[in-house]
């Protein structure tokens, strides 16, 4: 784990190993070279929601074991489950503007996570209101609270494609991912 000035944020280094990330972005990439990921209106960035590969479900399944430990252990978590999860492909040249997770029909998640699946040269993730900006790594993990105070946040994307997994985690069990119970 990378300690930070800002205790809101989690940040851990070589989260999903080596195996596993060649498994995925090799999923992945076979989707995207198959034009089976859709370029979404949110953001325009390509994303497949809620995956349904059984390899890569069978991966999923066992990094949201880990990812709800670290909730418990480091933001004090009883129980917390994964209510939406898909992979975001941002190409040369997108962005994500500054944003809130719990914006309208999302005010149920209560800590975001992302997963970065690949290196690339800029795409930092910045919290304006918290003064603090990461450039992420392939395997690192972040997690922070969906408070609208501390989770305001921006990716700024130029020159490479940068793949990710993100997460939204809640307190309804009922609410849970059926692929990952």
């Amino acid at each position: 784990m990378i300690l930070n000035k800002n205790e809101d944020i989690k940040i851990f280094n070589n989260f999903i190993n080596k195996k596993d990330l060649l498994i995925l972005n090799k999923e992945i990439n076979f989707l995207k070279t198959n034009h089976l990921i859709k370029r979404s209106k949110f953001a325009g960035r390509l994303i497949l929601e809620n995956v349904e590969i059984n390899s890569m479900i069978k991966i999923l399944k066992k990094y949201n074991k880990k990812i709800v430990k670290l909730q418990k252990k480091y933001f004090n978590i009883k129980e917390s489950y994964p209510i939406e999860m898909f992979v975001s492909i941002f190409e040369p040249g997108d962005h994500l503007s500054e944003h809130v997770d719990t914006d309208g029909k999302y005010k149920f998640f209560e800590l975001a996570c992302v997963l970065y699946l690949n290196d690339f040269e800029e795409g930092d993730i910045c919290f304006p209101n918290l003064k603090y900006s990461y450039k992420p790594k392939k395997s690192d993990l972040i997690i922070f609270p969906c408070d609208g105070n501390k989770s305001l946040h921006k990716t700024i994307i130029s020159k490479d494609e940068r793949i990710t997994i993100s997460a939204w985690y809640g307190f309804d069990k009922n609410k849970q991912i059926g692929y990952l119970k």
